[in-house]
């Protein structure tokens, strides 16, 4: 992650009362858990708009066929 992208997901990590779950470092990511009071969905629709977010994405289980 560039700093600055970090630092503003980091702060609205800790704004939206969410937790970090992992840091991808080779994928410039993050994984979240939002608090329990957040709807999934006000949860994506939030870190969408965060500056310097790509992509917002719920998890999920994949099936390897």
């Amino acid at each position: 992650f560039p700093y600055t992208t970090l630092f503003r997901s980091m702060k609205a990590v800790n704004d939206s009362g969410a937790s970090l779950v992992y840091e991808y470092k080779n994928l410039h990511g993050i994984a979240i858990r939002p608090s329990a009071k957040t709807n999934i969905q006000d949860a994506i629709a939030y870190f969408q708009k965060v500056n310097g977010v790509l992509s917002v994405e719920q998890d999920r289980l994949m099936k390897l066929q």
